[in-house]
Parts: structure tokens; sequence; C-alpha cells
């Protein structure tokens, strides 16, 4: 059984049930079980909401990079020799270009975008 997140990655406050931080109020969406696969034709719907719209598009991946970088840090003698190093932290970058696909909803043309106005 997978363990769900229960700190926030923002600030490290606790997560409800739902998701959103108590303290930031930022809201953690978990994709993990989403296999999003380079080599196939999957496309992932999207909507967000801006200006008061929803907006809705289609894409697919076409491409992922993952970088990690640690930090290391070394211990020297009087004479500046190594005597250990150590990694102070990690650093990791994530990288996903999409490309928009047309989609169509019943009744509408096909569009990269469709845009719905707010109430």
């Amino acid at each position: 059984m997978k363990e769900r997140l229960k700190n926030c990655p923002n600030c490290g406050g606790i997560l409800d049930d739902a998701g959103r931080c108590m303290y930031c109020k930022s809201k953690v969406y978990d994709l993990t079980d989403v296999n999003i696969n380079l080599d196939t034709k999957d496309i992932l719907l999207f909507k967000i909401r801006a200006n008061g719209n929803d907006v809705y598009f289609s894409a697919k991946p076409v491409h992922a990079e993952i970088e990690l970088n640690a930090d290391r840090c070394y211990a020297r003698d009087a004479f500046g020799n190594k005597l250990v190093s150590f990694t102070k932290g990690y650093n990791m970058d994530i990288h996903m270009d999409f490309q928009a696909v047309e989609s169509s909803r019943e009744g509408e043309k096909n569009s990269l975008v469709t845009i719905y106005k707010g109430e």
C-alpha cells in the first residue's frame, strides 16, 4: 500500500486528507498512479483556472529529463589535504515537455484549448 505524503513540500506544514497544506494553503496533487510513457500515444487532459475562466487542453508528453546533483563538502587538514567528504544536500531538476494536441468535446470544433467563461 502506497503511503500518503504527510507534509507540504513548500513549507513542511501538515497536509489534510484532501492534500491541502493547513499552513500555506498549497494543494498537493498526487500523480504517482499516472504512468506516463513517452513511447506511447498517451494523452493528458488538463484543466486550469485562469482569469476566472476554466481552461481545458490536451497534451502528449514528448520529453522528460531528470537531473540529480549533490553538494559535496570536504574537511581538510592544515595543509589543505582532503580528509573526508560528505554530502551537504541534494538538488533535483525535473524537465518535462508537452506538445498540445487537438481535442474536441461533443458538439465543438477541434481546438488546442477550450475556454469556459467563469460564473
